[in-house]
């Protein structure tokens, strides 16, 4: 089992499970104050079994992640829409392919960032 030292708090550094990231809440200002995207409702769980679940407005993804530092790497094993019947329409499949590379966030204290878009998620 990997820790997330920069994210957990206790003598040994050790984590209370799951670890819930959740949206901002406050709009506009909370996208200058931390410099970075949000998307309203996105929820990162990450187990203690090394498996995830990121609730996002209209997808659910499970898969395995892995941390090294203060990096942590989600790689997706399954991806749906919310909305059962768009799972099987020809124009959303790709929506529901998951990404051959991992998905790559960075922990910084109380918020964890996304690699790529920019999206910030704050620690429950």
């Amino acid at each position: 089992m990997v820790i997330l030292y920069v994210s957990c708090k206790g003598q040994k550094n050790e984590c209370t499970y799951p670890l819930i990231y959740k949206s901002p809440m406050g709009g506009i200002v909370d996208m200058v104050r931390y410099r970075a995207n949000y998307r309203l409702n996105e929820i990162l769980i990450l187990n203690k079994d090394s498996t995830y679940v990121y609730k996002m407005c209209a997808q659910l993804e499970n898969g395995r992640w892995a941390a090294k530092g203060d990096t942590v790497f989600l790689y997706c094993e399954s991806r749906r829409f919310h909305i059962d019947s768009l799972n099987y329409e020809k124009k959303y499949y790709e929506g529901t392919i998951c990404p051959e590379l991992p998905d790559i966030w960075i922990v910084k204290k109380n918020k964890i960032k996304n690699a790529f878009d920019k999206t910030v998620l704050l620690k429950e």
